[in-house]
């Protein structure tokens, strides 16, 4: 959560390629956690890559989102933050495998962020800086290189792409100032809700289905099972964000993984476990969740990185990642001022109620994002007139 937020600041401060290195960096020197001696060394070095990790996603996505041809930003937005769903089957498999105890153990799962790491550092030398970036800071002469290089353009109109941004303040505060405090809204509580499903719903399913009478094999199978038979389901999801509206996409996420997690609240324990075997009903339950979650934390990061300006886009894209983390920081306070894991059913209604809060504030203060150049998104947000072209054309040629 941390990680979140000062990397928002470093995205806008130092710049977005910039801010990915030295994630990467982190990530290969935290890599020694897998051979630290003492626990309370593993603790600090531990807390330290939550700050690597925190900040690396929403500034990926600021990046992209200002170098994307915008005909194609959502989509391809959405199906890259899919990709976690396929970073939770691969950490699965290697949990089960080359990390059980009887083989190498938990040691390996941090030791595999060596290699990761050096290979990210390695592709940092073909990520470009952004030139909306670059621009909004005066260095043109670089923007236009690496503009050239892709063969983007800058359109020269009336409005200049400073003036679109006159009154926008490169400051944490401008989230939250009268044109962007409804989009913040929104955020903090999609990402609330994310993060108490992710952190404390899928967390305790395990032990919650044994408590059903599964075995522990059992329930880390039927865990596995729903997020392959959920991970294919990624793709129609990047479409209707790309082509169909991202604003109704968010909506309709939400209201299928609310009705999946009031289901675990209503449906009677017989309906899941039928004579100690799972029920269709619940792996029905089980993957909307775990599939949900992913593909929602994907289409929100995406869609915080389009609506707010250059100014404070890694800001308000470690906004969304932050409050996903808190979501994450109240379950764990819940479970421990119980002193107990909650319930399968006590999870899933905690989860479900800022998601409803979350559909709400989307309807009301929601914007559409969908094949919009992000300076016209910014000029709507600022009702700032911006005439029949957009100030830069860049993001909107094919390169």
């Amino acid at each position: 959560m941390c990680g979140s937020f000062l990397w928002g600041w470093f995205g806008d401060k130092i710049g977005r390629r910039a801010s990915i290195l030295l994630a990467a960096i982190i990530f290969v020197a935290v890599a020694v956690c897998g051979a630290m001696p003492v626990f309370e060394a593993n603790l600090v070095v531990c807390f330290i890559m939550g700050l690597g990790v925190g900040g690396m996603l929403p500034i990926a996505f600021a990046l992209m989102s200002e170098t994307i041809p915008a005909r194609h930003r959502g989509w391809l937005m959405v199906l890259i933050g899919g990709d976690v769903a396929g970073a939770y089957i691969i950490t699965s498999w290697l949990a089960s495998t080359i990390a059980a105890p009887d083989r190498f153990g938990w040691r390996m799962l941090w030791l595999i962020s060596l290699p990761t790491g050096l290979i990210l550092m390695l592709l940092n030398r073909f990520i470009p800086e952004s030139p909306r970036f670059l621009l909004q800071h005066g260095r043109e002469e670089e923007a236009r290189a690496i503009m050239q290089r892709y063969g983007a353009v800058v359109v020269e109109g009336e409005d200049s792409l400073l003036k679109v941004e006159k009154h926008v303040k490169s400051r944490f505060a401008q989230l939250f100032s009268r044109e962007f405090v409804g989009l913040s809204m929104i955020l903090l509580l999609l990402g609330v809700g994310i993060g108490i499903v992710q952190y404390g719903f899928q967390q305790w399913i395990p032990s919650n289905l044994v408590k059903l009478g599964f075995k522990d094999v059992t329930a880390a199978k039927i865990l596995r099972d729903s997020a392959l038979i959920g991970f294919p389901l990624n793709f129609p999801i990047a479409w209707l964000y790309g082509f169909w509206s991202a604003k109704k996409t968010i909506l309709l996420m939400c209201l299928i993984t609310v009705t999946a997690l009031f289901g675990f609240v209503f449906a009677p324990t017989t309906s899941l476990v039928h004579h100690g075997q799972q029920t269709t009903l619940l792996y029905i339950l089980l993957i909307v969740p775990i599939w949900g979650i992913s593909s929602l934390t994907a289409v929100v990061i995406a869609y915080a990185s389009e609506v707010f300006p250059t100014k404070v886009r890694a800001r308000g894209s470690g906004l969304a990642a932050g409050a996903t983390k808190f979501g994450g920081v109240m379950i764990l306070a819940i479970v421990a001022a119980a002193v107990a894991a909650p319930s399968i059913a006590a999870t899933a209604l905690y989860g479900a109620i800022p998601l409803c809060l979350a559909i709400v504030a989307m309807v009301v203060f929601g914007i559409e994002t969908k094949r919009k150049q992000l300076e016209r998104i910014t000029a709507e947000e600022l009702h700032e007139e911006v005439g029949t072209l957009a100030p830069v054309g860049l993001g909107d040629q094919d390169t």
